[in-house]
């Protein structure tokens, strides 16, 4: 994977911060459902991962899904 980003911090060899892809893949299903990136330690247990990864989800979701409710368009 390859970041979209060009101004990424880079070490001395111009070598890219390890990152961990977590993706959501059913059984039955053809293909992810859902993949995020991570920055966490390569050592985080993986229920953990999880864990943050989809209350991340939910926090970026609400600010769109409130807006009616605060009186916003």
């Amino acid at each position: 994977m390859r970041p979209a980003n060009r101004d990424i911090p880079r070490a001395p060899d111009g070598r890219v911060p390890l990152r961990l892809l977590l993706a959501e893949w059913p059984e039955r299903a053809d293909e992810p459902t859902d993949v995020w990136l991570s920055s966490l330690p390569a050592d985080t247990p993986l229920p953990t991962l999880v864990h943050l990864a989809k209350i991340r989800w939910r926090v970026e979701a609400v600010p769109g899904q409130s807006a009616p409710i605060a009186g916003r368009s």
